[in-house]
């Protein structure tokens, strides 16, 4: 069912491909006609399977997306304890510092 703006809305397009067509305007008859019936165009999902073929139907493209991500989001816990607050600049000054220190033993002895 439309709704009353939609109805105006084509009653409206209606209207103007009529005046264009008096006036003799082609191209304004043609852009509201075009308006009127076409819809609009389409987003499409392009997935691909493993093996790199394009997937175009729907039940295919949930369950690869659904794959992907219970592989991605299942992963084992990782071993190594991660300092949530050290940032990638202090890591590098401590890894310069110990290489440092290093330095100094090697060249003590």
């Amino acid at each position: 069912m439309l709704n009353k703006r939609q109805k105006t809305m084509g009653d409206d397009v209606a209207n103007e491909d009529e005046n264009a067509a008096n006036l003799g305007s082609m191209k304004g008859e043609y852009d509201a006609t075009r308006n009127l019936y076409n819809d609009r165009p389409r987003n499409f999902i392009m997935v691909k399977d493993k093996e790199g073929k394009l997937l175009t139907k729907d039940d295919d493209i949930r369950k690869r997306l659904r794959n992907h991500f219970a592989g991605v989001l299942n992963r084992p816990v990782p071993t190594y304890q991660v300092d949530r607050h050290e940032t990638p600049a202090l890591r590098r000054s401590r890894s310069v510092t110990s290489q440092k220190k290093k330095l100094e033993r090697l060249s003590e002895t």
